[in-house]
């Protein structure tokens, strides 16, 4: 998925979410009255037909950034916090 954005004269990219179940959708998941983008995307670490991972995209006022991920296999969320700690953890 390509987002964009208009300001009246330029049209500009301003992100791309990938999904190979496939399944986008936009719905607000949280409650708080704005859309989420929600991403499935296939676990092939366990099974890829029944095991997924779903992203969750918040906007920003600037751009869709990822909040929180979803592990259907262990049941648990990860949130940005979380995401961003494990991943300084493998690259430092």
């Amino acid at each position: 998925l390509h987002l964009y954005s208009f300001d009246g004269k330029v049209i500009t990219k301003v992100g791309e979410i990938f999904a190979d179940a496939p399944s986008i959708e936009l719905k607000d998941v949280d409650n708080d009255g704005k859309n989420e983008i929600v991403a499935i995307n296939r676990d092939y670490w366990h099974n890829p037909i029944k095991d997924h991972f779903i992203e969750t995209y918040k906007y920003d006022g600037v751009k869709w950034r990822l909040a929180s991920v979803y592990e259907t296999k262990t049941r648990k969320f990860f949130t940005l916090e979380r995401l961003e700690k494990w991943q300084k953890s493998i690259y430092d």
